[in-house]
């Protein structure tokens, strides 16, 4: 049997490739246009796989339709803002970059293989997670989570990825998580990324997850990990801006090639500890 955690992050990604290709020309642009063709077959994809889902999906078009908008309102309150740190912003963009550019590899890895991806794709992830840790773990201790003044709306949603992958340290997500939660009010952190580090650390701490951003590859199937009370699982997760669960595994389902199970919706026993 093999195991692999996956999040949530499609969303946040989305954001940081839609904010980086409007930029002005930068190191972290020029980087992205390096890897053009390789991004250009892969979005090709992707909208050749969104076209199929249109007619699929209209719970979750709906959905993303009125997430769109929300998002739209938030970015457009630090429009026009000019960030106090740009070379930090250039640096978490980069290493932001650097961590969905093996990440992508490893999905298709998935994708392809029917779940059982080569070792190579998952090192690559743990190489550049072990590059970009440190480098985050500094930028924390000297200036504190990025604020979106300091690094734009796509430079805190960068940290916040970058964050969420540190997974070898997770003592310091832990201690990061209540210092996030006046975050979201203020708007520097959206709700929804919030909920995916939440159920991260929860998890590791041995304790189900509350949002169900969670999921891992067991034998060719994305598999839900477990969820406490599952009953209110989709009222907790409309509170932070996430579609019901149900709709999630269906479109997700469709977009990685594997099929999808939510059994742990029928238990609200807590986690394994050693839930990887």
């Amino acid at each position: 049997m093999t195991s692999k955690v996956f999040g949530r992050d499609n969303l946040v990604v989305m954001w940081i490739l839609v904010l980086i290709s409007v930029m002005p020309s930068s190191p972290v642009r020029a980087q992205a246009e390096a890897n053009g063709d390789a991004l250009a077959a892969r979005r090709a994809e992707n909208l050749r796989k969104n076209e199929e889902l249109e007619q699929a999906r209209p719970g979750m078009n709906a959905f993303l339709k009125q997430l769109g908008a929300s998002e739209l309102a938030g970015i457009g309150r630090f429009a026009g803002m000019t960030p106090t740190r740009p070379e930090l912003r250039e640096q978490l963009l980069s290493m932001a970059n650097s961590d969905q550019l093996v990440r992508r590899d490893l999905a298709e890895a998935f994708r392809t293989s029917g779940g059982h991806p080569p070792g190579s794709a998952h090192l690559a992830v743990v190489d550049v997670d072990a590059k970009n840790r440190p480098q985050l773990e500094a930028i924390i201790a000297h200036d504190g989570f990025p604020t979106a003044q300091m690094v734009g709306t796509d430079g805190t949603h960068a940290a916040f990825l970058l964050v969420q992958h540190a997974t070898a340290n997770t003592e310091f997500q832990s201690t990061l998580l209540p210092l996030m939660k006046p975050r979201v009010a203020s708007g520097d952190i959206r709700a929804d990324e919030f909920a995916l580090l939440t159920d991260r650390v929860r998890l590791r701490e041995g304790q189900a997850q509350l949002y169900g951003t969670q999921w891992h590859i067991s034998d060719g199937h994305r598999v839900l990990l477990p969820v406490e009370d599952a009953e209110h699982l989709d009222a907790r997760r409309a509170e932070v801006g996430l579609p019901p669960i149900a709709l999630e595994a269906c479109t997700d389902e469709h977009l990685s090639g594997l099929p999808t199970d939510i059994s742990a919706l029928a238990s609200t026993s807590a986690a394994p500890s050693s839930t990887p």
